[in-house]
């Protein structure tokens, strides 16, 4: 998850979900089960409780100076 100042729009930080469950997120985020969701989804107020159940320490939510994003930063494989 990536963090955007809203008056800047400059980069504040990333936090890293402790887990990605690809197809729930595809589901809540209205995305084809094909999409390997590589794209950037903004997070709304509506959005908080889903993904706060895959963050380990979910931030101090402010809408009204910070901007939220789904995105991904690497794509980890299985072997």
């Amino acid at each position: 998850m990536s963090i955007y100042d809203n008056s800047s729009d400059e980069f504040v930080r990333d936090i890293e979900f402790a887990r990605f469950d690809l197809p729930a997120f595809q589901q809540w985020f209205g995305v084809a089960s094909d999409n390997p969701m590589y794209d950037c989804y903004p997070i709304t107020r509506q959005d908080t409780a889903f993904v706060e159940q895959y963050l380990n320490t979910p931030p101090a939510w402010d809408f009204a100076h910070f901007a939220y994003f789904v995105e991904a930063g690497t794509v980890q494989t299985s072997r």
